[in-house]
């Protein structure tokens, strides 16, 4: 993947930092060796040095274009939806949906790389407070429009958050760690909970 003539050198960046996702998000902080992510991207080791620096740092970056693409792709469309119950539907459905094949199958990288390499990883700590700073505020704000809506009664939307950014959690920890049929299970009963709390 070195740079080809007149190829701009942040779209060769940005194609190796996807592969090095894949690379963590599959085979995990230490199964990511030096060589592996040489093979993932097509780069030598000095490339990848030159331009990401050491493997702590280039993992870091990895677990901050995870995070874009996920806000993007899942939290961004239940943050800022137009509906309230239906959005948290959409996010658990198509939560369940990541987990049918590889690397979503594995889980979340944030997860995933939090409970593998916590200390080891200076910075980390904060992206996984970022995660889930994100999810949650993704849940208090659909949480709100299906309380305006009149979907579910009022008065509690910090405790649903915090109870639906556990199952988020949870969903992405038995994929690992489990099955991913045991994931998708998961996140299809988170899915049905917000219209059961209409009556309560």
């Amino acid at each position: 993947m070195a740079p080809s003539v007149g190829r701009p050198l942040g779209f060769e960046r940005d194609a190796a930092l996807d592969a090095v996702v894949d690379a963590f998000w599959t085979h995990g902080y230490a199964g990511a060796t030096t060589s592996l992510l040489e093979a993932s991207t097509g780069l030598a080791r000095s490339s990848l040095l030159n331009t990401f620096g050491p493997k702590d740092r280039l993992c870091l970056a990895a677990v901050d274009r995870y995070q874009e693409r996920m806000d993007a792709w899942l939290v961004a469309p239940m943050a800022s939806g137009e509906e309230g119950v239906a959005d948290l539907e959409r996010f658990f459905d198509v939560l369940a949906s990541l987990k049918e094949s590889p690397p979503g199958s594995s889980g979340c990288l944030v997860v995933n790389l939090s409970a593998e390499a916590p200390a080891r990883l200076e910075g980390m700590a904060q992206r996984v407070e970022r995660y889930r700073s994100h999810l949650r505020d993704g849940f208090v704000a659909a949480l709100g429009r299906a309380e305006r809506l009149g979907e579910i009664t009022p008065g509690s939307r910090a405790q649903r958050a915090d109870l639906l950014l556990g199952i988020a959690v949870a969903v992405n920890w038995t994929a690992r760690s489990v099955s991913a049929q045991e994931a998708q299970r998961l996140a299809r009963s988170a899915a049905a909970l917000p219209r059961e709390w209409a009556g309560c």
